[in-house]
């Protein structure tokens, strides 16, 4: 019984030295380029006509590198600063306010019933947001692009 404890226990000692060791490659970081984010010919705030503002509301966002090569969209987040009023309950009068309404997507254009329903909305002083803009370059790489604020006047 000794035997074959010592035996067990030389051999559990013995693994260790014929263990392989894990070599480990160093990776360079991935350092994305730089983009801009647009939408028609507009950057990031600018300042848009109503009229202007349900035209470009079809087109899709577009995201460039440098040398003006389009890179693919995987999917962003669109918000609509809506400006609207209500009563104030104490005096009666009328006070301008904003609400917003969000949503994320996955294709470059937003959905027509989007685009439908904001067409008609569209007031001076409200705001278009396209944020956490992901693309993927041509080596299938993820990464955010920049923000896009446009103001309606």
């Amino acid at each position: 019984m000794k035997f074959f404890c010592s035996t067990l226990t030389l051999s559990f000692l013995s693994i260790s030295l014929f263990a392989q060791t894990v070599k480990t490659e160093k990776t360079t970081p991935f350092k994305p380029p730089v983009v801009v984010t647009s939408l028609g010919d507009h950057k990031n705030g600018d300042s848009v006509s109503v009229g202007e503002a349900a035209r470009l509301l079809s087109n899709p966002v577009m995201v460039n590198d440098l040398q003006g090569k389009p890179l693919s969209i995987v999917s962003y987040g669109f918000r609509y600063k809506k400006m609207s009023f209500a009563q104030n309950p104490e005096d009666g009068k009328f006070q301008k306010m904003f609400t917003t309404v969000a949503g994320r997507f996955e294709a470059p254009v937003l959905p027509v019933i989007w685009v439908s329903n904001l067409k008609d909305e569209l007031k001076p002083e409200e705001e278009f947001y396209y944020f956490d803009v992901m693309v993927k370059d041509n080596q299938g790489r993820k990464f955010y692009a920049p923000d896009l604020k446009l103001y309606l006047k």
